[in-house]
Formats: C-alpha cells, sequence, structure tokens
C-alpha cells in the first residue's frame, strides 16, 4: 500500500494506513463473507467425498484440516 492510496480523515494532516486498511476491510466484507460461505461449501464436500469413499468420519474430518 503506497501513501498515494490513502485518503486523509477530517482533522490529520497524514494519512493514517490502519484506519485506511480498517476502511478497505468494511468496504470488502461482503466479498469476504461470501468467499468463506463459498469456502466452506468445498469442505462439506471434500468431507462427504471422503466419506463416500469409505474414509470414517474422523479420517475425513482430519484430511478436511486443510484444502
Amino acid at each position: 500500500m503506497t501513501k498515494d492510496n490513502l485518503r486523509l480523515f477530517q482533522g490529520r494532516s497524514n494519512p493514517s494506513i490502519t484506519k485506511d486498511a480498517i476502511r478497505q476491510l468494511r468496504e470488502e466484507l461482503p466479498t469476504i463473507i461470501e468467499f468463506y460461505s463459498i469456502y466452506a461449501e468445498m469442505i462439506h464436500a471434500k468431507f462427504e467425498a471422503l466419506k463416500s469413499q469409505g474414509f470414517t468420519q474422523e479420517q475425513a474430518l482430519e484430511l478436511c484440516k486443510t484444502l
């Protein structure tokens, strides 16, 4: 992140990298939430596929700790 991309906040003469990062995070929050929803679906699909291939529930769960 460069200072060129930062916004000045009222009453400040210097941009705040932390506040700008928080602003960006808030703007991206709906996309982040959507990503984690899709990610959860992928993990669940992997878990179910492993079980259908004969892995025990415990084995499938262990293998789902990494995608």
